[in-house]
C-alpha cells in the first residue's frame, strides 16, 4: 500500500493551543498509512521532546515567515505532498498564496485557530481590511478548512464569506490518559489544604480575561469568609500589567503568577475549581483538560467554544464575558454544589477525534 505524503506546518514548539493540537493529530496518526514530515520556523520549544519518531522534522532556516516563504517553497516542491496541513492564520494564508502561485498540486488543508473576526477586530483599520480582503480572497481557495467549533464555523461563512462546503467541523482532540498521569506526577507545594484554591491557565494575552478574573476575585475576596488563593499559570505581555492590577486590587497576597509551566495538570487536578475567563477565544483546550483532570469549571460565555463544551451548564457554568460581578456569582455558587463535570471530557477524546482527521485525509 502506497503511503499518504502529509507535510504538517507550524511556526514553533512551544506550548501553544494551536501547536499541542498538531503534535496530538501527529502522535495518533497511523503511521503505516502515512509518510509524515513537520515543517517548523523555529525549532526550539518544550514540544520539540515530544514529536513522534515516525514524523521527520524539518526547521527552516527564518524564524520570520516573511524570509521563509522560499525555503518552505522550496520544500513543498522537493517534497510533493498529497497533502498540506496548517492551523495559524497568517501561516494559512501564505500556504495557499504557495500553492496558487507555484500550481502545486497537493491538497490544502487548514485548520482555523482561533475566531477571526475577534482578532481581526482588534487590529488598527488598515491591517483588519487587509486581512479580511486577504480570508475572503485565500481561504475559499484551500481544499477544505477545520473549524474547532460549530460557532467558528458560523464565523467563518457568515463574516469572512467562506463557501460552508469548504468547511468541516472537528473538535480539539485531548489525550486524557496522558492528562491524568501527568497529573498524578506531583502535589502543588503552594497550595494549602485550608484553602480554596482557585486556578486559571493560559497566556497573559488580551483574550484571556485576566483582568476581569482579577475583578472578580476581588469581588470574591470582599464578600466571603473563607480563605481563597488564586493561581495564574502562564507568561505573556500582560504580566506587569495585570501584577499591577492585582496590587491595586489590594489582592495580591492572594493572588500567585506561577509563570509558565510544561505540566500544570497536577495544579488544575488538586484544586478547588478552574476558571476561563476569556474575552473570545478558537476553542479553549484548557477548558477541556480540566474537565479531564474531573474539575468543576467556570468559564465566560464568549465566542468561541465554552458553550459547546459546557452546554446549557449541564457540565460547569457560564459567566457574562468582561463581567467581574458575573463572574464572581458563578464561581461563588458552583463552589457550594456538586460537580457537574460527568464525563463530558470523553467527547472530546483523541482516540475519537483522530479518526476524524485521518477521514478527511482519506477523502
Amino acid at each position: 500500500m502506497t503511503k499518504k505524503k502529509l507535510i504538517f506546518i507550524i511556526p514553533t514548539l512551544d506550548v501553544g493551543g494551536a501547536e499541542k493540537v498538531t503534535m496530538n493529530i501527529l502522535r495518533k496518526m497511523d503511521a503505516s498509512r502515512n509518510q509524515i514530515k513537520l515543517i517548523v520556523l523555529d525549532g526550539n520549544g518544550p514540544l520539540k521532546n515530544i514529536v513522534p519518531k515516525h514524523v521527520e522534522l524539518i526547521v527552516v532556516s527564518s524564524k520570520r515567515l516573511r524570509y521563509a516563504m522560499f525555503e518552505i517553497s522550496r520544500l513543498l516542491v522537493k517534497n510533493r505532498p498529497d497533502y498540506i496541513f496548517s492551523t495559524i492564520g497568517h501561516l494559512n494564508l501564505a500556504l495557499i498564496f504557495i500553492k496558487r502561485v507555484l500550481l502545486l498540486k497537493s491538497k490544502i488543508i487548514i485548520r482555523e485557530a482561533s475566531t477571526p473576526s475577534k482578532y481581526l477586530g482588534r487590529m488598527n483599520r488598515i491591517n483588519s481590511m487587509i486581512y479580511y480582503k486577504l480570508y475572503r480572497y485565500l481561504y475559499p481557495q484551500a481544499d477544505k478548512i477545520v473549524a474547532q467549533c460549530d460557532s467558528m464555523k458560523k464565523d467563518l461563512v457568515e463574516n469572512m464569506g467562506i463557501p460552508i462546503s469548504k468547511i468541516v467541523r472537528i473538535y480539539n482532540p485531548i489525550d486524557i490518559e496522558d492528562i491524568k498521569n501527568k497529573a498524578d506526577e506531583y502535589y502543588p507545594r503552594e497550595y494549602n489544604i485550608n484553602t480554596i484554591n482557585i486556578i486559571s491557565v493560559g497566556r497573559l494575552v488580551e483574550a484571556k480575561g485576566y483582568d476581569t478574573l482579577l475583578k472578580a476575585f476581588k469581588i470574591l475576596v470582599e464578600n466571603n469568609d473563607s480563605l481563597l488563593h488564586l493561581y495564574i499559570v502562564g507568561e505573556g505581555p500582560k504580566k506587569v500589567e495585570l501584577t499591577d492590577l492585582s496590587k491595586n486590587l489590594k489582592i495580591s497576597d492572594k493572588v500567585s503568577f506561577l509563570g509558565f509551566m510544561e505540566n500544570p495538570y497536577p495544579y488544575i487536578k488538586s484544586a478547588d475549581l478552574f476558571v476561563l475567563s476569556s474575552k473570545w477565544e478558537g476553542f479553549p483546550n484548557t477548558l477541556l483538560e480540566a474537565l479531564a483532570c474531573g474539575k468543576k469549571v467556570v468559564a465566560t460565555d464568549c465566542e468561541s467554544g465554552p458553550k459547546e463544551i459546557l452546554g446549557e451548564e449541564q457540565y460547569g457554568l457560564l459567566a457574562n464575558v468582561d463581567d467581574p460581578l458575573s463572574l464572581s456569582e458563578k464561581i461563588k455558587n458552583y463552589l457550594s454544589i456538586e460537580n457537574k463535570n460527568g464525563n463530558r471530557a470523553e467527547d472530546f477524546n483523541i482516540q475519537k477525534i483522530i479518526k476524524q482527521y485521518e477521514m478527511l485525509f482519506r477523502q
